[in-house]
Order: structure tokens, then C-alpha cells, then sequence
């Protein structure tokens, strides 16, 4: 399952983002995502 597929690309076991700025309506998307990441990966910075 992806989370914020808007947001981040897999590719293999890795992701990348694909925007920058994370738009207001995707925000609690991103939040989701890195709070499920497994390796703490993402970080959100605001």
C-alpha cells in the first residue's frame, strides 16, 4: 500500500519524493506517511 502517493514514488525500497511543497489538502496525507514509515525515514519539516 502507498501512502501519499502524490507526494512519494517507490522506487525498489526506496522512496523519493516528487514535489518540494507538500499542498495544504496533502499535508495529513505526508503526516500519515511518515508516521507509518517503518524505518522513520521521512521527516516532516515546517
Amino acid at each position: 500500500m502507498a501512502l501519499c502517493p502524490e507526494i512519494f514514488k517507490m522506487d525498489d525500497e526506496v522512496a523519493a519524493t516528487i514535489m518540494e511543497e507538500v499542498p495544504p489538502d496533502l499535508q495529513e496525507s505526508c503526516r500519515e506517511a511518515a508516521d507509518a514509515c517503518p524505518v522513520e525515514a521521512i521527516i516532516i519539516e515546517e
